[in-house]
């Protein structure tokens, strides 16, 4: 029997059929931390991969911009908070 309470049974065929049961929004998918794409204007750019959950094809140098840009706002940065 394994830790799960089932014999013979891998942790990726578990995970696996935890998957299928959950379904996750982009939104979730990318995390507590995501960022704003440019693109679609949704919070789903990953966290830490800085990709588009919802599927949009945005280039590294871009979503990185967007994802500086944000943070900066979020720590109370930006042009407009400078003395």
């Amino acid at each position: 029997m394994d830790a799960m309470g089932e014999p013979s049974r891998s942790q990726a065929d578990h995970y696996a059929e935890r998957v299928k049961a959950h379904t996750c929004t982009p939104e979730e998918q990318a995390g507590e931390f995501a960022s704003e794409c440019p693109k679609c204007k949704r919070k789903t750019l990953h966290q830490y991969t800085e990709e588009c959950m919802a599927g949009c094809a945005v280039p590294p140098s871009t979503s990185r911009a967007a994802h500086e840009g944000s943070r900066s706002l979020a720590r109370g940065g930006g042009a407009e908070a400078q003395p």
